[in-house]
């Protein structure tokens, strides 16, 4: 019995001595400490869900691209900060922000656990639904076919070849800064996305699927090198991909997988943000410092440090980060004007380029903005473990159960660089064409049973 307790007293001396270790560990490391735990919490929680749940790819799940994606803004710049790379902001800074990643990374990951298991409990399963035949082919023709006609004159009404070419894109953003307000917006893009997502829902032959992949193949080469634009491929052709690769039209293999991880890999890094930047500025890239190597450069990093720039101001004039503005942002400013009795505000990308970078803004420039930020502008600690933990679980059950998980694809990683109003904005247009597509499709069906009559 001695024994025994001299070994329970043991044991507990060496537990609070090791506990007593980690912790002044953590607490002298405690930056290092949240990227690691945030790191091995994700890829743990991603083995488990693809281990319990049938993925056909990484590509095609949102809940994957989007834990992927938010690691991936969250934790480039911290890991640059600490390497050195980047001196701009204090480590209490960085440490403070990190800490809200931490909290939002926590409710997102149980809030996309609680819709799973609920959406598992349904009898729903897109998998299945999205193999049945579809007939949207014609109607999809036409909105897409609408969508490259709206793109022409967009870039037409903007200054037509004067905008066009990636060293023309701060003349392309100037112009469009210029026309908001003055004229309608045209959501050319989401046209394409829709009409996409219809063709891969109805093409059956080889050819036809060759045909839409050759189209998106020649899109997403304009978006590159026209628009200098790896968001537009990803919203028009990521959705449009993935139902091919669900209705088993295209399989990858391992090595493929590998292949189009690298070519996503590239277009977030730090090499395409400076070869896009040398065609526009003409700065060679052996003269370029070597913090414009770091991976935060890329397309992963300023989102981290706009919420660093939010969090350590105190006061955000003309700012309006409500959920419900956000909400109602999609409407036209005279409409706006008139329900809400206000002017419209600036979206909070705009906002925060004109607040804090002026002479970006003034340019034509902007860096997008944070779901952090906005969060921690609405109620703090609050909104941030409500507006991840509700997302989390939005994304978790629909991405089971409904359709719009393929809209949802692309909008889980612009969520991590954009406006809540901008996110609600792609899913509504998107939805709406695609409602117009069935409805279209069915008034086609129903003139042609007619004629045969």
């Amino acid at each position: 019995m001695l024994k025994k307790n001299l070994n329970v007293i043991l044991y507990g001396i060496f537990i609070s001595c090791i506990s007593i270790m980690m912790g002044n560990v953590i607490e002298n490391n405690l930056l290092q400490s949240i990227v690691i735990f945030c790191l091995v919490l994700n890829a743990v929680y991603l083995y488990f869900y693809n281990k319990y749940n049938k993925i056909s790819s990484f590509f095609s799940d949102a809940v994957i691209l989007f834990i992927v994606s938010f690691s991936a803004y969250f934790v480039t710049y911290p890991i640059d900060f600490l390497n050195g790379y980047s001196s701009k902001y204090t480590n209490q800074q960085v440490t403070s922000t990190a800490i809200l990643y931490l909290i939002g990374n926590l409710f997102l990951l149980l809030g996309i656990f609680i819709g799973n298991k609920i959406a598992n409990k349904t009898q729903a399963s897109i998998r299945e639904d999205v193999k049945k035949e579809y007939n949207f082919g014609v109607a999809s023709i036409i909105i897409l076919i609408t969508g490259v006609i709206l793109m022409a004159y967009d870039q037409y009404r903007l200054g037509g070849i004067s905008v066009l070419g990636i060293s023309n894109r701060m003349n392309n953003f100037a112009a469009q800064r210029a026309t908001q307000g003055s004229s309608l917006s045209l959501p050319w893009h989401n046209f394409i996305e829709a009409g996409l997502i219809g063709l891969a829902l109805s093409v059956k032959k080889n050819k036809h699927i060759y045909g839409v992949l050759c189209f998106m193949f020649i899109i997403a080469l304009f978006f590159f090198l026209g628009l200098g634009s790896r968001t537009m491929i990803l919203l028009t052709c990521l959705p449009a991909f993935a139902i091919f690769i669900d209705k088993g039209y295209i399989k990858i293999n391992k090595i493929q997988n590998l292949i189009i991880i690298g070519v996503v890999l590239f277009l977030f890094s730090p090499f395409f943000t400076n070869i896009r930047n040398y065609l526009i500025s003409d700065t060679p890239l052996y003269n370029l410092p070597k913090n414009s190597w770091a991976w935060s450069n890329g397309e992963t990093g300023t989102s981290f440090q706009i919420s660093m720039d939010v969090v350590s101001s105190n006061v955000w004039t003309d700012a309006d980060p409500t959920y419900t503005t956000s909400l109602l942002y999609i409407l036209p400013s005279s409409i706006y004007n008139l329900l809400v009795g206000d002017m419209k505000p600036l979206n909070l990308g705009d906002w925060y380029v004109k607040y804090f970078y002026s002479y970006v803004y003034e340019s034509g420039g902007g860096f997008g903005f944070s779901p952090i930020a906005q969060a921690w502008m609405n109620n703090g600690y609050v909104s941030i473990i409500l507006v991840f933990g509700i997302i989390g679980f939005i994304v978790s059950y629909i991405n089971k159960t409904s359709f719009f998980k393929y809209l949802l694809l692309a909008l889980v990683i612009w969520f991590q660089r954009g406006a809540f109003n901008s996110v609600v904005t792609e899913f509504i247009y998107t939805s709406v064409l695609l409602v117009i597509i069935i409805l279209l499709s069915k008034l086609i069906k129903k003139n042609r049973g007619n004629n045969l009559a």
